[in-house]
């Protein structure tokens, strides 16, 4: 028997998952933190998230975060200092990364619908 809660299923109210990350923007083949740093380096497994079946680069806008498969933040903070290229690839397959899409500035492509969070969008 689940339990339902009127207030989260009314038309009046609006809300998003909280995801625990790294926000981050996609544009046109470069992520972008809040600070505007490139991580494209740093998240070698998520540069790739965004090919196409083709393995060409996804255009386009995203804003989302960039979270850990296994869901704890902590493998976040283990990757999002380094720069050593050996321990970033260690890392992204030790601890991988995804992108988790909240808002979107164009059409989602078919690749990246999986990876949407926002039912809205």
């Amino acid at each position: 028997n689940k339990l339902e809660n009127p207030i989260l299923k009314s038309d009046d109210y609006y809300g998003e998952i909280k995801l625990d990350g790294e926000r981050a923007i996609y544009k046109n083949g470069i992520i972008y933190n809040r600070r505007l740093n490139i991580l494209n380096s740093k998240f070698p497994e998520v540069v790739t998230q965004f090919k196409t079946i083709r393995g060409s680069k996804i255009k386009g806008m995203f804003d989302g975060e960039i979270v850990s498969k296994s869901g704890k933040f902590n493998d976040i903070q283990k990757r999002i200092h380094l720069n050593n290229k050996i321990k970033i690839n260690l890392l992204s397959k030790l601890y991988p990364c995804e992108f988790r899409i909240f808002h979107s500035f164009n059409k989602v492509p078919k690749e990246m619908v999986g990876y949407v969070v926002n039912r809205y969008i």
